[in-house]
């Protein structure tokens, strides 16, 4: 059987805490997961791994037609409430719009919420190994213990505070007139046409955007742009061709037994050698290890990176202490957005030399 207890003597970190499949299942109430899809599926495969048993799946109610998930009728939240009162909920989506976030806080004063951090990519286990060596990156420390806390109880109070919106973690970075932005990870636009209003008069933008689909869009908007240049390819520590799972969404992503295309693959540093009021965003599905690696040059001659730290269960320990290998001048702010359950999470790094 596998032991759930997480022990650390990290300041500011719950110590001795069952970790959040303990308190499901040590939970004495019923237990229902909520939601269904990708979530669902990797969630259920865990509850059978740790030999939880489950009770039933529920939707909210509007969401609710009849249908079954994984051959179980899903049931309304209203009905399973009339028959069992207080129950254990699992949730198994995220989301960061605000009614369903504020639903979500109005049910755990009713019920047992319990929000397990599932990773987006990979199937590493969440380990504390490396924590205190990453939280002394940071000065402050109060989202990373947040987020810590967090994962290892499932429990959304922690998520309640310490957001920013994604011009804030942009300014973060403070970027110059004249700089030099290189997006990982574009996606339609909405991230280019961030830092064109925060830096109206910037040096140029370099986007980059795998899934075919949506790369049209991003061409859409942006391809007569002047000072803009777009790549339909990923970002890699070489220059290749990957498999390639075109999703046409965000989760689109390099990582994948089931890819039946290939894509262009680009390594940064074979790109540019000019570090000079650069940034680089990095939000690459799971691949932010591997874009660092190809951007070596450019981090070590001090570009700022912005890099997602959500992705895989330790990126929040791994991907921070690699950037600080690669440049020791770097200075680290952790920041993220207002959503369920804590992903959009990056790691703002500068050298302030």
């Amino acid at each position: 059987m596998e032991n759930f207890t997480k022990n650390t003597k990290t300041p500011g970190i719950i110590s001795d805490i069952p970790s959040v499949f303990g308190i499901i299942k040590n939970s004495p109430l019923k237990r229902f997961i909520y939601g269904m899809g990708n979530g669902a599926d990797k969630l259920i495969a865990l509850l059978a791994r740790y030999e939880i048993p489950f009770d039933g799946i529920v939707a909210s109610d509007e969401f609710v037609r009849g249908h079954s998930f994984h051959g179980i009728i899903v049931r309304k939240i209203s009905d399973v409430e009339r028959e069992f009162g207080k129950v254990c909920l699992i949730l198994a989506f995220g989301t960061n719009r605000i009614d369903v976030i504020d639903r979500l806080y109005k049910l755990k004063k009713t019920h047992e919420l319990i929000v397990p951090d599932l990773p987006l990519y990979g199937n590493d286990e969440f380990s504390l190994e490396k924590a205190n060596e990453s939280r002394a990156l940071f000065d402050d420390t109060a989202l990373f213990d947040s987020l810590i806390n967090f994962k290892l109880s499932g429990d959304i109070e922690f998520l309640k505070s310490g957001y920013s919106d994604y011009c804030e973690i942009f300014k973060a970075a403070h970027p110059k007139p004249g700089a030099h932005f290189i997006d990982i990870g574009a996606y339609r636009g909405d991230t280019v046409k961030l830092f064109t209003e925060i830096v109206p008069d910037f040096g140029e933008i370099t986007a980059f955007e795998p899934d075919f689909k949506t790369f049209k869009k991003l061409e859409a908007a942006f391809g007569e742009t002047p000072k803009i240049n777009l790549y339909n390819a990923a970002v890699w520590n070489r220059d290749t061709e990957l498999l390639f799972d075109t999703a046409g969404n965000r989760n689109s992503n390099v990582f994948t037994e089931n890819g039946k295309s290939t894509v262009k693959a680009l390594c940064l540093d074979n790109l540019t050698s000019d570090a000079r009021n650069l940034i680089i965003k990095i939000d690459a599905e799971g691949a932010e290890k591997e874009v660092i690696e190809g951007a070596q040059n450019l981090i070590k001659n001090g570009a700022a990176v912005i890099c997602a730290v959500y992705h895989r269960a330790n990126d929040l320990f791994e991907l921070p202490l690699l950037l600080k290998n690669l440049n020791s001048d770097y200075k680290f702010k952790l920041m993220r957005t207002n959503n369920i359950p804590g992903w959009d999470a990056f790691v703002v790094a500068e050298d302030r030399q």
